[in-house]
């Protein structure tokens, strides 16, 4: 249970941090903007506690959102639930629900007997393990931590247990960044190098087998020659892969081919 026990841990660290950085908030603060388009300090309190809530099997009633600009297609609309319910209730109310479904959600993880293989279905649709159901919202949950701490000004937890797995969670997606979105050519290969938190470095090929579908690889080992290479910070790479910057915003250093390296930059995103 060593592995269970540091990912939930990382998640307590999270969601804790969220928790303290909301007592902290004045009226003001909770209506400051954040990176996440259209959400408020706020907003981003309400989302996690929406999804914790859900998590815990205690779901929100049922709420109609209204057409806003920066909501698309149903996921969008799902998510959205929990947030425009509460846009109503003042800060310290939205703290405090989340400080109490923290405690619950932690007391059900914690209990004697969890079995951390056990099939689990994740906020977005899909079963899987419940250990790789936590990675993903110990994703989700850092992510608006720095999306709050950004809004508020008050930088932290960008070398947390919760950073690495955030990183390692969104380098998942890289073989189906390189196939897919960025469309790239078969054979050509493309390192992308994080540091920090989460660090790693793969090298990335697509394959298309037997005329099929192209798919994305990570090869064991870089070849001595590698057609392009993008190095960046684990918190530009977050910041990146969850929209929250543009491409052309984003510091990186590229090498090799400039026009494969920024086609696999615009592609990143991974976030709904």
């Amino acid at each position: 249970m060593g592995e269970y026990d540091d990912v939930v841990s990382a998640w307590a660290q999270a969601t804790g941090a969220l928790v303290e950085l909301g007592r902290g908030c004045s009226d003001g603060d909770f209506e400051r903007a954040t990176e996440c388009p259209g959400w408020t300090v706020k907003d981003q309190l309400s989302h996690v506690v929406g999804i914790e809530r859900w998590m815990l099997g205690e779901p929100d009633p049922p709420h109609e959102v209204p057409d806003l600009p920066h909501v698309r297609g149903d996921v969008g609309r799902r998510v959205e639930a929990a947030v425009d319910r509460r846009r109503r209730v003042p800060g310290p109310q939205v703290v405090a629900e989340l400080d109490a479904v923290r405690s619950a959600r932690l007391r059900q993880l914690t209990a004697g007997g969890v079995d951390p293989g056990t099939p689990t279905v994740n906020p977005l649709g899909g079963s899987m393990p419940l250990v790789d159901v936590l990675r993903m919202r110990t994703f989700d949950v850092w992510t608006h931590e720095q999306d709050v701490r950004r809004a508020l000004d008050r930088p932290g937890d960008l070398d947390s247990a919760a950073a690495s797995i955030a990183v390692r969670w969104a380098r998942l997606a890289l073989p189906r960044v390189v196939a897919r979105q960025a469309a790239v050519e078969p054979g050509r290969v493309v390192v992308v190098e994080v540091t920090g938190a989460g660090a790693f470095t793969d090298a990335l090929t697509v394959v298309r087998p037997d005329g099929g579908r192209p798919t994305g690889r990570v090869l064991a080992e870089p070849p001595e020659r590698v057609d392009a290479r993008l190095r960046m910070t684990a918190e530009a790479y977050m910041r990146r892969t969850c929209g929250r910057w543009p491409s052309d915003r984003t510091p990186v250093e590229i090498d090799g081919d400039a026009e494969l390296a920024r086609r696999v930059l615009e592609a990143l995103v991974v976030t709904p």
